[in-house]
């Protein structure tokens, strides 16, 4: 029984782990969806400041979105570091005999 070969169709763009890799290892357009993330967060803030919350309840939503931001990263090299390892394992480049 031969072989089966599928075609791959070519993709320009994939999203892992929440990050938008492009071609050529290209981070541009993460780099562009985070700007406007931030924008619109910035923008969320001086509505809540414009509704009437004050300093302290706006700090707190601050912290509370910058915590989760940092802890989605945290898993997201964690894991990104797993995969390049089990990566290097798997081909055998990483502890030969």
């Amino acid at each position: 029984m031969g072989l089966q070969y599928m075609a791959l169709n070519g993709v320009s763009r994939i999203k892992l782990l929440g990050v938008t890799v492009q071609e050529r290892f290209s981070v541009e357009m993460h780099v562009n969806y985070m700007l406007s993330v931030c924008s619109q967060r910035i923008f969320l803030m001086k509505r809540l400041r414009d509704q009437g919350l004050s300093a302290k309840h706006i700090n707190t939503v601050n912290y509370y979105e910058f915590i989760n931001t940092v802890f989605h990263a945290i898993i997201i090299s964690l894991a990104l570091c797993y995969s390049i390892i089990r990566l290097l394992f798997d081909c055998g480049t990483l502890w030969q005999n």
